[in-house]
C-alpha cells in the first residue's frame, strides 16, 4: 500500500484479513525498486497527487493489479487494464474484501491458440447445442441432434434420451418412444452418476443392456456414453453414441467434439429445463387461480378500463341456418311417413332356351360311334349313338342258331313234348338277346335338335348316365326362379320379376311371372326339376317354391350394346312381394293403420 495514513485503516482492516501487507511512504522509498518487485499480489494507491499516481502507474509491473483512493485520476489512468477499482469513502468497509479476493484470484487463464478448423468446429458445435436446447419439440430436437452428431462423429447411429432425476424416468422419443428407468444400462449409471463412458466393444461391460443403451444392438458395438448436466449437476439428457465394432475407434479429435458439444449444451439445457419447470408452475397456478374462464379473458379483464360488451355469438347467418335445419327436419319426417321400401323376395334363377330331353344309357358298356353332330336336326327314332354290342350280337347270333336248329327238331318230330319246351325256351331267350341289341342303340324319342354332347367314343357309359340333349322346341325362352318357400303365400303369377345377370350389376330386366308352384320342395327334389346340368351350379339351401318367369326377348341391352341369352345362364331373381314404409320399419305397431303399397 503506497501513500499516506489518512483514512486507510478500513483498507488495512480488509486487507490484513487476506495477504501480507506491506505500506510504503512514496517520498521515503525507492518508488521504482518496490513497484518492480515481482513477489507483489497488488498494489493500494492512497491519498497520492496525479504525478505521483502517474509515475507509479510506470512502474507498476503489466499484470499486478492496482486499486485508487483518494487520489487524482485522470482518463488515461482510467483506460489503463490493470486498474481494478476507484475507492471510494462511500464504499462500505465490509464490501473492501470482496473487490481484493477476486482481485487476488489473478487473470483469466490465456486461451490457447484455435486453428481454423477448430473455430470452425466449435462454431457448429456452439450452434448445435443452442439448436438442441432452444427447440420447443422435444422429438424434433432428438432427431436433429441425433443426425448432426452422427455426421459430426462419423456414428452409425446416436440416442437421445431424457432424464427426470426426481423420478428416475429415462426415456427416448425418437426414432421410437421407450421408457425405462435409470437403474439399469449405461445410461442409467451415467444418468445416475453424471459419469461418461467410452467402450471399445459394449457387451464387455456388464452393466450394458441392449433394450435401454442401443436397442437393435448385438453388442459388439463401440459406445460413447455422455450425460448432459445442469449447473448443480443434475443429468437432463444422456447420449449415447454408436459405431460398428469394425471400424477405427473413435480417436481423441472426436471425443473431444462430443465433450465439448456437451460442455456448450449443458448451461442451455438447464435454462431449457428450469423455463419448463416454470412454465408447468405458472400453468398450474393459472389452472387453480382462473375457475371457468380463460386465462387470456381474465388478462383481457384485469388490462381493460372498462366491462367490454356483452359477446354476440349470433351473425345474419344463424337466421338462415334455422330456417334450413328446420326445412330438412320437416323434409325428413315427411320421408319417414311417406317414404317406403321394398320387400322382395330373392333367390338364385336358370335361363331356358329350349325344352330340353335329356337322352341317357339304357345299358352299361363303352361307346362305339357317335353318329350325330351338336346342332344336328333329327327325327323321331333316328340313331344317335351306338355302344359296343359285339357281345350281344354273338349272343343273338347263337341264340338264332339254337332255336334255328330245334326248331327243325320239332319238325321232324312234332308230337315230340320235350322238344316243344326247348323250342319255346329258345324263343324266349333270342327275344331276349334282340331287346339286348337294341338297347345298345340309342335313338331319338322325338324330333329335334342335338344339344351339347357330353360324351366321346370309348368312354364307359353306366345306366342313367347322359349322354346328350335334344332340344325340342325352339321358342320356349323362360327363367326358372328357386325363391324361399317363406315367400310363397305372398307369390302370384302377374308380379313383376327383377332379373339381374353376375357380370352386369345393375342392369336390371323385368319379367312378368307366369306360373308359380303350389308346393314347397326340398333342395333335392329342386335338383331333379332342374336336372344335373344346372343343379351342380346352384348351392340349395332350405325350403323352396319354384317360380316361372316369360323371357321375352332372346337377348338383353346393357350400355347401349346387345347380348345373347344363353341355354343354363345362371341369374338372381327378385319379386317384390310387398312394402312398407320406414315408420312401420321403425315401429311394427303402426303396421296395419298406415296404408301399405
Amino acid at each position: 500500500m503506497l501513500g499516506s495514513e489518512d483514512g486507510v485503516a478500513p483498507l488495512r482492516e480488509a486487507l490484513d484479513a487476506l495477504i501480507s501487507l506491506s505500506q510504503r511512504d512514496p517520498e521515503a522509498v525507492d518508488l521504482g525498486a518496490v513497484l518492480a518487485d515481482p513477489a507483489l499480489a497488488l498494489v493500494v494507491f492512497h491519498a497520492l497527487d496525479e504525478p505521483d499516481l502517474v509515475k507509479g502507474m510506470r512502474a507498476l509491473g503489466p499484470e499486478t493489479p492496482v486499486f485508487i483512493s483518494a487520489s487524482a485520476v485522470n482518463d488515461q489512468i482510467r483506460a489503463d487494464p490493470r486498474l481494478v477499482f476507484e475507492l471510494k469513502s462511500e464504499i462500505s468497509p465490509d464490501q473492501l474484501p470482496v473487490l481484493f479476493t477476486r482481485a487476488l484470484g489473478g487473470a483469466p487463464p490465456e486461451r490457447p491458440e484455435l486453428s481454423a478448423d477448430d473455430v470452425a468446429l466449435h462454431k457448429r458445435v456452439l450452434e448445435l447445442a443452442s439448436r438442441f436446447a432452444s427447440s420447443r419439440d422435444p422429438a424434433q430436437a432428438a432427431r436433429s441432434v441425433s443426425a448432426e452428431l452422427c455426421e459430426l462423429l462419423d456414428a452409425n447411429r446416436v440416442h437421445c434420451l431424457y432424464h427426470d432425476g426426481a423420478s428416475g424416468a429415462l426415456w427416448a422419443l425418437s426414432p421410437v418412444e421407450r421408457e425405462h428407468r435409470a437403474t439399469r444400462g449405461l445410461a442409467g449409471f451415467a444418468a445416475r452418476t453424471g459419469k461418461g463412458l467410452w467402450l471399445r466393444r459394449a457387451d464387455e461391460d456388464p452393466r450394458y443392456l441392449a433394450a435401454i443403451d442401443d436397442p437393435g444392438g448385438r453388442g459388439e458395438e463401440q459406445l460413447l456414453v455422455a450425460p448432459i448436466c445442469g449447473a448443480e449437476g443434475s443429468v437432463h439428457v444422456v447420449l449415447v453414441v454408436v459405431r460398428q465394432g469394425h471400424r477405427e475407434a473413435f480417436d481423441a479429435r472426436e471425443r473431444g467434439s462430443l465433450g465439448l458439444f456437451i460442455q456448450r449444451a449443458g448451461p442451455l439445457v438447464e435454462h431449457l429445463a428450469q423455463r419448463q419447470e416454470l412454465a408447468e408452475l405458472v400453468r398450474e397456478h393459472e389452472e387453480r387461480e382462473r375457475g371457468p374462464f380463460r386465462v387470456e379473458a381474465l388478462r383481457a379483464r384485469q388490462a381493460g378500463e372498462r366491462p367490454g360488451e356483452v359477446i354476440r355469438v349470433t351473425g345474419a347467418w344463424v337466421p338462415v341456418s334455422y330456417w334450413l335445419v328446420l326445412a330438412l327436419v320437416l323434409v325428413g319426417f315427411a320421408y319417414l311417413a311417406f317414404g317406403r321400401i321394398n320387400i322382395y323376395s330373392a333367390g338364385p334363377a336358370v335361363i331356358h332356351l329350349h325344352e330340353r330331353r335329356q337322352i341317357t344309357a339304357r345299358s352299361s358298356g363303352a361307346l362305339a360311334e357317335i353318329l350325330v353332330e351338336p346342332g344336328e336336326r333329327v327325327d323321331a327314332g333316328q340313331l344317335l349313338a351306338r355302344l359296343d354290342d359285339r357281345v350281344a350280337r354273338s349272343e343273338l347270333t347263337r341264340a338264332e342258331l339254337s332255336f334255328r336248329a330245334e326248331l327243325r327238331a320239332r319238325l321232324l318230330e312234332p308230337d315230340d313234348p320235350v322238344t316243344a319246351a326247348n323250342l319255346t325256351d329258345l324263343r324266349r331267350q333270342r327275344d331276349n338277346a334282340e331287346a339286348a341289341l337294341v338297347e345298345r342303340e340309342l335313338r331319338a324319342p322325338v324330333a329335334g335338335t342335338v344339344g351339347d354332347l357330353r360324351i366321346r367314343p370309348g368312354q364307359h357309359l353306366s345306366v342313367g348316365e347322359t349322354l346328350l340333349s335334344l332340344l325340342i322346341d325352339e321358342d320356349a325362352r323362360r327363367v326358372i326362379a328357386l325363391l324361399p318357400g317363406s315367400d310363397r303365400p305372398q307369390l302370384r303369377p302377374g308380379m313383376v320379376m327383377r332379373l339381374e345377370l353376375p357380370g352386369y350389376q345393375r342392369a336390371y330386366q323385368h319379367l312378368h311371372v307366369r306360373h308359380v308352384g303350389e308346393e314347397v320342395v326340398g333342395p333335392s327334389e329342386a335338383r331333379r326339376f332342374l336336372g344335373p346340368t344346372q343343379a351342380d351350379a346352384l348351392a340349395l339351401d332350405g325350403p323352396m317354391v319354384l317360380v316361372e318367369a316369360e323371357l321375352d326377348e332372346p337377348s338383353f341391352v346393357v350400355d347401349d350394346q346387345r347380348y345373347d341369352y344363353h341355354e343354363g345362364m345362371l341369374a338372381l331373381a327378385e319379386v317384390r312381394v310387398r312394402s312398407e314404409s320406414l315408420l312401420e320399419m321403425l315401429f311394427p305397431a303402426l303396421r296395419g293403420v298406415l296404408p301399405r303399397g
